[in-house]
């Protein structure tokens, strides 16, 4: 797939742009987009879904349905030129690079992470091939020891994807990015910002698409990512992220996903290991009979996908900017409305209620079944939830709604001075059933004890 600087400009020049927000649209267009638009309008008025889904069979645009705002503070609405952060799915077009320079003879996957990067230390045995699948430990590195005088690296997105000095399964930390990155930059012999648009971008005619290490000009028409907020129609901004998440990674828009989907639905990117299994982060579902392949991306705010479908030439992409109940189930809902599947109603939302100060007595520290630690904190307007940051609603006298998971959470008070013991939670996610289950409340801090008894 890799071509001269010259023919890949000339390409680019040549290609048409696929997908577009002026794209005529035929009776079978509107069918597909009506159905869209009826599925989410309801949740889009009450802004908890906002985004772009576009759908191609072979050539033919079948729908390009445009929900909410890109920017709600500002009043910015989208265009097919807005871009949206692709967060974990940067693995895929990293891995895609890596597979170009692979097949031009410059990585070998036998061989050492080491023989690329020799300052890690000499205990590190990983090959290159155990990486890229996924499977090996990340290395125990210091800060400061990464020093590569040949080409620009990764050492910032290094230092804030992971604590330094630990070994942890690479699947499970955003640091197996910059690894990976890192081993592609060193192979090929060039950035990734320059390889990502050598090696896929131009090819494939992805000319909106970037890859942003956090300097240098930031890319434009940035896409804001929102979480749900307290009142009913109010979003807030989402956080700020770690550096290895906002400063570094593919932003694209659902153009440019339908183009890298339709390449990896004809093997011209190819994931598609020789064992049956799949790489770059690529699943595969059964819907309907049908062979589903799924790639999916998060980052703080926004989520994006593309699916395809190779026995109808059928490629979806997607890209939210609100992180709401609805977005989770996505690859699962468009799947059964474009295979013309009967496809559940999205749960509706509880309407809101008035804040009470007896809700504030829900403030404190509790514990999922799970184990997992999250805690209601008093802040103005009402309480929010952390680590997250979102605001809850109330929508009764002793209930609250967290509306990101669309869970509802019942105050259960002691009788002595009336503070909450435990939350009754009741959970509705789309394509499942409602779930039930108990959040109990920790013991108050030894400090906070020690105080009241003084």
């Amino acid at each position: 797939m890799r071509r001269s600087l010259h023919a890949c400009l000339l390409l680019l020049l040549a290609l048409p742009i696929w997908v577009g927000l002026s794209a005529p649209a035929t009776a079978q267009d509107a069918t597909l987009g009506e159905r869209l638009e009826l599925y989410f309008e309801a949740v889009a008025a009450n802004r908890d879904f906002s985004g772009i889904i576009a759908a191609r069979r072979g050539d033919a645009l079948l729908a390009y349905e445009v929900f909410g705002e890109a920017d709600f503070e500002a009043g910015t609405g989208f265009d097919a030129q807005s871009r949206f952060h692709a967060g974990s799915m940067t693995k895929a077009l990293i891995y895609a690079v890596l597979l170009e320079v692979e097949a031009e003879g410059d990585l070998d996957r036998s061989a050492a992470v080491r023989t690329l990067i020799p300052e890690l230390p000499a205990t590190y045995g990983a090959t290159i091939g155990e990486v890229m699948a996924g499977t090996a430990p990340l290395p125990p590195l210091g800060r400061d020891e990464l020093i590569d005088a040949r080409n620009d690296t990764f050492l910032s997105w290094f230092a804030h994807a992971y604590e330094p000095a630990t070994a942890i399964p690479a699947e499970a930390s955003a640091a197996q990015l910059p690894l990976m990155a890192l081993i592609a930059e060193r192979a090929g012999g060039g950035r990734m910002e320059l390889q990502a648009a050598l090696e896929v971008f131009a090819p494939l005619g992805m000319t909106q698409s970037v890859f942003y290490r956090g300097s240098g000009r930031t890319p434009q028409r940035l896409v804001t990512g929102y979480l749900p907020a307290g009142s009913p129609l109010q979003v807030d901004r989402a956080g700020a992220r770690p550096a290895g998440l906002i400063d570094h990674g593919w932003w694209t828009t659902p153009d440019d996903l339908i183009r890298f989907g339709a390449a990896l639905s004809r093997r011209e990117v190819d994931f598609f290991r020789a064992d049956g299994s799949l790489a770059g982060g690529l699943q595969r579902e059964i819907i309907a009979d049908q062979a589903v392949y799924q790639l999916t991306g998060e980052a703080e705010g926004q989520h994006m996908g593309i699916l395809f479908i190779p026995s109808e030439e059928l490629v979806i992409a997607y890209a939210v900017n609100i992180a709401s109940y609805p977005a989770a189930a996505l690859p699962q809902i468009l799947s059964q409305i474009i295979l013309l599947e009967p496809t559940q109603s999205l749960p509706d939302r509880l309407a809101s209620y008035r804040w009470l100060d007896s809700h504030l007595d829900a403030a404190g520290q509790y514990v999922l079944p799970n184990g997992q630690r999250l805690e209601l904190r008093a802040e103005a307007g009402g309480l929010v939830l952390q680590p997250s940051g979102e605001r809850l609603t109330p929508t009764g006298e002793d209930r609250l709604l967290w509306r990101a998971m669309n869970t509802e959470l019942l105050m259960i008070r002691r009788a002595e001075d009336g503070a909450v013991e435990r939350l009754q939670a009741s959970r509705h996610l789309p394509l499942q059933s409602p779930e039930r289950f108990d959040i109990g409340r920790t013991v108050l801090p030894e400090l906070i004890a020690d105080e009241a008894a003084d």
